[in-house]
């Protein structure tokens, strides 16, 4: 991604509707599937808001491509790399491997994924989010450097192929699609794209508001009826 981007993100995570409410389901979904302290590889851990909730199951490894995101997740106190230096030395030793909106950035999304699938201990946990569904493509995708959207079976297909077994599978943001989708619509009728997409924080009283619509789909996301949304969970082990 553009560093711009990376520095948008860092400025706005920690408060903003999406990335807060998206932080608990990530990290509720992965709970219910392990037990006791966990060795967890975050690749692609951007500015590092994501990483420190995940410290609640154990030690964290963030790895990303950009100076500026390792720069800010080692603010926080967590352990990082280059994304390029653990690459090269693949080792499967980590419980559980996090791979949330990496794999749209990726042209070759098959031979990432099953690289990173070579980290994890036989029987450890691959966790991965997507943005879902080609209908919602706008201006967002193209300042984060998207390649793709996804559908829960192009996404199982690219797992199984990867050899991971999915446990579980959920859209997530479907409460709010419509008013997205509207966005999207908007910006083709108009042909007006903004530079940073979706990247910006509202003011306060919408941004609580959109944040207790999106925290009502948590109970939807723990029992994997989601029948729609913006983006896509998936869990899966290696066996």
């Amino acid at each position: 991604m553009n560093p711009d981007v990376y520095s948008r993100m860092g400025d706005i995570e920690d408060r903003h509707w999406w990335f807060t409410v998206r932080r608990r389901m990530i990290v509720e979904a992965i709970a219910r599937r392990v037990q006791g302290p966990q060795k967890i590889l975050d690749v692609g851990c951007g500015t590092g808001a994501l990483s420190a909730a995940l410290q609640s199951m154990g030690e964290v490894l963030a790895v990303d491509s950009e100076p500026l995101a390792l720069a800010r997740t080692q603010s926080r106190g967590i352990t990082t790399a280059p994304l390029e230096e653990i690459s090269a030395n693949p080792r499967a030793e980590f419980d559980v491997v996090c791979l949330f909106d990496v794999l749209e950035h990726i042209e070759d999304d098959e031979k990432a994924l099953a690289h990173w699938v070579s980290h994890v201990k036989p029987g450890g946990l691959v966790a991965i989010t997507v943005p879902a569904f080609m209908i919602f493509w706008g201006g967002h995708d193209v300042a984060s450097g998207h390649h793709r959207r996804y559908n829960k079976k192009s996404l199982l297909k690219l797992m199984s192929t990867c050899g991971i077994v999915p446990l579980e599978t959920s859209y997530f943001n479907f409460i709010l699609s419509p008013l997205v989708l509207g966005s999207r619509i908007l910006e083709r009728i108009t042909g007006h794209q903004a530079a940073h997409g979706d990247l910006y924080l509202p003011p306060p009283a919408v941004n609580r508001a959109l944040e207790l619509l999106f925290s009502a789909e948590i109970p939807f996301v723990r029992r994997h009826r989601a029948p729609f949304g913006v983006s896509l969970l998936a869990l899966g082990r290696r066996p």
